[in-house]
């Protein structure tokens, strides 16, 4: 019973993060075990705050990349305070470069993008689309607002030639970690709050 109520926390906490600084190639996950024949919880990355940094963290993909098909943020309490900033894709997980910038720059115009915090942390993913065929947007909206914690909000900045650019706006300039997960494909950052 005590595994089950386990497996049934472990499973609401994945659940939060697919619903809602930093070594250069790692990627923990925390998993609990479960009675056979039960469903197995997507994992969960772990925050390790010895591992985060404000370093650039650039991370391969596959050559055929992805399309972004969801972002999700969300506030995470444990170890003093994340938030957390998922970019789910679908078709595999492009190539991806997270480090801090002075300023975001449309890549197709070359203007100033306003993003709304004291810091901008600059996600960038080659190759990928966060459009379809027809030029329509796969993802609700170019603008994610933070849930009041170290984020203010996320802004795209660059859906051109096969990269796809995102702007995370910060409150300050905050160490972080960058995990990957799959099924679905999703590229994960923790910022400290």
């Amino acid at each position: 019973m005590r595994l089950l109520a386990l497996a049934l926390v472990a499973s609401l906490v994945a659940g939060a993060c697919r619903g809602g600084g930093a070594a250069k190639t790692q990627t923990p996950l925390a998993t609990a075990s479960l009675p056979s024949g039960s469903p197995t919880p997507a994992p969960v990355p772990t925050i390790d705050p010895a591992t985060a940094g404000t370093g650039k963290v650039t991370l391969p993909g596959s050559p055929f990349g992805g399309t972004l098909k969801a972002i999700r943020i969300g506030l995470h309490p444990e170890l003093g305070g994340w938030d957390r900033i998922v970019f789910e894709f679908e078709g595999g997980l492009p190539s991806a470069e997270v480090e801090y910038v002075q300023s975001a720059v449309g890549c197709g115009s070359g203007l100033p993008v306003a993003v709304q915090g004291q810091a901008i942390l600059a996600v960038r993913f080659e190759p990928a689309a966060a459009h379809d065929d027809q030029g329509q947007l796969t993802i609700p909206s170019n603008t994610v607002p933070g849930q009041g914690g170290v984020i203010v909000e996320t802004k795209a900045y660059c859906d051109f030639e096969a990269v796809v650019q995102w702007a995370v706006g910060l409150k300050a300039k905050q160490p972080f970690k960058v995990t990957t997960l799959s099924n679905p494909t999703r590229l994960v950052i923790d910022i400290k709050q």
